[in-house]
């Protein structure tokens, strides 16, 4: 099972978010780079999409990963750049941090 954390909150949070999801028996969590609340991606650019600042993104990122009991847990990224009208450069940045 997959899920999908949106934003994944605070790094605080979100290291709370990756131990339940493991002690549940959840395979992966995904989460998104973007800050604020819940928007749909598919309303493009018709809305504003505010990306998380990158090192605030890595430093959520760093700490679900280092809350893993095991490494079999996977946190994937869903870079948002492209829909958020930030371009291709941006993304590939995001993606390499």
């Amino acid at each position: 099972m997959i899920y999908d954390g949106d934003t994944g909150g605070h790094p605080e949070v979100f290291r709370f978010t990756v131990r339940a999801l493991e002690r549940l028996g959840v395979s992966a969590c995904i989460i998104e780079d973007k800050t604020g609340l819940k928007q749909n991606s598919l309303f493009g650019t018709d809305r504003v999409q505010l990306l998380e600042d990158v090192d605030a993104m890595c430093d959520k990122f760093r700490a679900g990963l280092e809350a893993r009991v095991s490494d079999d847990f996977m946190i994937f990224a869903r870079i948002e750049a492209l829909i958020a009208g930030a371009g291709m450069e941006e993304a590939l940045m995001r993606a390499r941090r």
